[in-house]
Order: structure tokens, then sequence, then C-alpha cells
């Protein structure tokens, strides 16, 4: 919020502004995982700037309409992806056991669960959070709101 607040926008523009948008995106989580998550405040702060000044590398590589979709869907994802890879480890580990490739189940698991757990989060979202929150709004709201008729006020 401070960053948005204070109008802080860092304008790198092209594939140098995407570069060292990740660069701070991976410094951020290694500070945070490796060291004490204060050290990961200045590149989180620099990340966030990138990303808020919309002519940047990054901002432009996130307003792609795929990358946007993912991020509607984000909490459906964050909600079905166990779900999802849990059978896929499971079929890995009975796998792995009777002899497959380590690297190449690994490389399975990857792309199946990301599909997979993509294609969950979809339709999870299509259904409960657009058509289900829809219909519960109008059930809610009917019990506890009457329409207005025509010419009565409030």
């Amino acid at each position: 919020m401070l960053v948005s607040a204070t109008g802080f926008r860092i304008r790198i523009p092209g594939r140098l502004g995407l570069a060292v948008g990740l660069a701070c995106g991976a410094a951020m989580y290694a500070s945070l995982v490796l060291f004490h998550p204060f050290v990961g405040l200045l590149p989180g702060f620099l990340l966030f700037g990138m990303v808020l000044a919309p002519e940047s590398g990054l901002g432009k590589a996130l307003s792609a309409p795929a990358l946007q979709y993912v991020g509607k869907i984000s909490y459906s994802l964050y909600l079905v992806h166990p779900f999802v890879l849990f059978p896929l480890q499971v079929i890995g580990l009975k796998l792995v056991a009777a002899g497959v490739d380590r690297w190449l189940l690994w490389a399975a698991f990857i792309v199946l669960g990301l599909v997979m757990s993509l294609v969950a989060s979809a339709i999870s979202y299509e259904l409960i959070e657009v058509r289900l929150r829809r219909l519960l709004d109008g059930a809610i709201r009917g019990m506890f709101f009457r329409p207005l008729k025509v010419g009565q006020s409030v």
C-alpha cells in the first residue's frame, strides 16, 4: 500500500525491465527463505515499483491476458491445487517404486500438475465463484430486501 500511495514507480522498459523484475522477485524469495523477512523488503519494494508501472517490461508482461486470467482464478488455484497434486504424488511414488525414472516423473508431475490445477481451478472459479455466488446473491437479496415499486420512494 505504501508503494502504491507514494506514487513510486520504476519504469524499465522492454526485456531489461522484465529481467530486472524477475531478478528482484528471485532476490525477494531468496531473502525470505534463506535470510530474514526484513532483508526481502528492499527487493520487494523495487519489484512492486516495477509492477505498478504499466509501461515497464514487467508491467507489460503481467498485463498479458493469460496471466490476467490466472490472477482472476488464483484463489481457486490456491484452494484446488492440493486436491489435484496429491493423487499425482501417490501415483508418482508407485511408479518410482516400479522403477520409472525419477526425472521423467518429476517433469511429468510439473506439466500434468500445472495443467490439471489450472483446469480444475477454472472449473471451480466458474461454478463456485461466478455461478453459485450469483445465485446466492439473488436469493439473499430477495430474502432481506424487497424490490421498490415504480414511483415508490425509499
